[in-house]
């Protein structure tokens, strides 16, 4: 015999199928090598002194002695790769039945541990079949071993999977994957696992207590490089404190959101429902009375409807309805209403307050909100979009109970609206015909033009107006054409995502251009001099009173002068509209509930007065 050789028979490394010690590399005998992988000896040859090594990607390889001493492996009958040759129909049952089996079977073959990559490469396509089978077959799986103590399940795809002989409890595993832990997205897991199992402590709660007290400290660590993650840490080791009645982390979650007042919009962003609401919930503590002021003005900076919707049902449950119907107020006045706060509306149309702002002038900012987003370069309107086309009794809700001729302005603005193709506005169009049957002449064009009363504008908005229009003509739209005629030399237009782009942004352009030509030429300039202050009118200065005695002043300008934060009031608008006409002592219906005039006086322009 081979002296090599001879050293496996006496270390007994060379076993049979059954598993019974050879006195040879005999026919039979599972081996592995290094470059070639798996194979089974075939034939034993003495007197040639070499082996035939059927591998499983070489049939019948021929190896000296000598050389199949250095670089072969023998492998028991029950590993995995021998599992494979002699039992294939039995392990894919096993996969399918047993999984937990097939990965200890796997583990053990592999000396303990295996990465996520290894337990694929040895189970695919054989038994697994592709990737998505595979993959799906492992979410099960990994579902069933952190159930079971004898498995180590890493955070990381990357770090091996472990069998440990000895099993220990699911908290104990859970505590043994935290101590673990290095990174603030493994802390965060284990959090997670550990609300999911609260049940493994309830006699051990105690056990819990460097947890929390590790999250808090890691948080604070992670908040200046990863503030997203320390508002989780914080709010996941907050909700563990609770549960299980241990001290909560310090500092806690209420002292972070206001060492990070200015960036929560973006923060919360990242958040999924559940924390959202946890955290949403607790700024009445953090921001005491103005916490439902500091929720609004997240709004029109919330990216994404979850985080939109979270805030509108937190100022509602908290109960300030009153507080997120002014934050809707200023952000449709101000024209920094959002898509997402848009689509909580239109979703939330029959509760407090959403109710209160149905009216073809909230259709009318549905319809702006999406044709921006048409040219915006990070959409945000999708969900409101498919709620408008999808939900068929929205558009009949915003345009009942109103005169026609209050819906014909939005209808028109439907019709011409770049946000949505021809057949989709003549869709939606006979929406509102259905409930104005009137307007169908804008559909079919038999409308008569009718004489549009003049806008009347500040000679500083108008002269604003010619700006934009001439950066309109003069910049955007030969940009415009320069980028078609880029996109059009990429080649095939059917495939070309920049060409379409380009295009669509030329119709939205061309769209402009067309209405800031009709507001151009339907406008007269003023000064407001000379106004009557018998009644509100134009150029006024509307002094109020409410109910509870409360006093606040509006002005009333031209069409294109509103500036809600400083109280000041297109003439064209609802609640200008509302006061137009009346005089002292007049009690008027407005958003904010009854209003008494108790002052009119004429607005003093600044460039009058520096004129003076």
């Amino acid at each position: 015999m081979h002296p090599e050789i001879k050293k496996l028979v006496e270390a007994g490394k060379l076993r049979n199928d059954a598993g019974e010690k050879l006195s040879a590399l005999e026919p039979g005998v599972f081996v592995q090598h290094k470059s070639w992988g798996f194979g089974k000896i075939s034939v034993w040859d003495t007197t040639l002194e070499q082996v035939t090594i059927d591998f499983v990607t070489k049939k019948g390889h021929l190896m000296q002695f000598p050389f199949a001493a250095e670089t072969l492996s023998p492998l028991p009958a029950e590993h995995i790769l021998a599992r494979k040759m002699t039992d294939l129909d039995g392990l894919k049952k096993m996969a399918a039945a047993d999984p937990r089996s097939l990965v200890k079977l796997i583990l053990e073959s592999l000396g303990g541990k295996a990465t996520l990559g290894q337990i694929q490469q040895l189970l695919s396509p054989e038994i697994t079949r592709d990737e998505a089978a595979f993959t799906k077959w492992w979410n099960a799986t990994k579902r069933v071993l952190k159930n079971d103590g004898h498995f180590a399940i890493p955070a990381k795809k990357i770090e091996p999977l472990q069998y440990r002989a000895e099993s220990l409890s699911r908290g104990e595993a859970l505590l043994a994957r935290w101590h673990q832990a290095r990174k603030s997205k493994e802390q965060i897991a284990v959090l997670d696992d550990v609300l999911k199992n609260l049940e493994e402590f309830r006699d051990t709660a105690d056990r819990l207590s460097p947890l929390v007290a590790g999250a808090a400290s890691s948080a604070a660590k992670a908040q200046r490089l990863d503030s997203a993650a320390a508002l989780e840490l914080l709010a996941l080791a907050e909700e563990v404190a609770a549960s299980v009645k241990v001290a909560p982390p310090q500092p806690g979650l209420s002292i972070f959101l206001r060492a990070q007042q200015n960036r929560l919009s973006g923060l919360l962003g990242n958040q999924n429902a559940s924390r959202l609401r946890q955290v949403l919930r607790r700024f009445p503590e953090a921001f005491g009375d103005d916490w439902a002021t500091q929720a609004g003005a997240i709004l029109p900076k919330a990216v994404g409807p979850r985080l939109a919707s979270e805030i509108c049902r937190a100022m509602v449950d908290l109960g300030r309805p009153d507080a997120l119907k002014a934050a809707f107020d200023l952000a449709i006045r101000s024209y920094t209403v959002t898509c997402e706060m848009l689509h909580w509306l239109a979703s939330e149309r029959a509760t407090e307050p959403a109710r209160d702002f149905l009216s073809p002038e909230l259709l009318g900012t549905i319809l702006s909100a999406l044709e921006r987003d048409t040219i915006s370069d990070i959409r945000r309107g999708t969900k409101l979009r498919e709620l408008l086309m999808n939900d068929r009794e929205l558009i009949p809700d915003l345009v009942s109970g109103v005169g026609t001729e209050r819906v014909r302005g939005v209808a028109r603005q439907l019709l011409v609206s770049h946000g949505f193709d021809e057949l989709s506005r003549k869709s939606l169009m006979a929406r509102v015909i259905k409930v104005h049957p009137s307007l169908a002449s804008l559909l079919d064009g038999t409308e008569q033009k009718r004489e549009e009363q003049p806008l009347i504008v500040s000679w500083a908005s108008l002269e604003q107006r010619k700006i934009e229009y001439d950066e309109l003509v003069k910049v955007k739209i030969p940009q415009n054409v320069k980028d078609i005629s880029i996109a059009r030399s990429y080649g095939d237009l059917r495939e070309n995502f920049e060409f379409k782009s380009a295009k669509q942004q030329q119709a939205v352009l061309q769209g402009q251009k067309a209405s800031l030509e009709t507001q151009l030429a339907n406008c007269r300039g003023t000064n407001f001099e000379s106004v009557d202050v018998s009644q509100v009118s134009i150029g006024t200065v509307v002094k109020l009173r409410s109910a509870a005695g409360d006093v606040e002043s509006l002005t009333v300008l031209g069409a294109w002068d509103a500036k809600p934060e400083a109280g000041v009031m297109s003439y064209l608008a609802p609640s200008a509209q509302a006061l137009m006409g009346r005089k002292v002592g007049d009690v008027v219906a407005l958003n904010t509930g009854p209003q008494e005039i108790i002052e009119i006086s004429a607005y003093a322009n600044p460039v009058l007065a520096a004129q003076t």
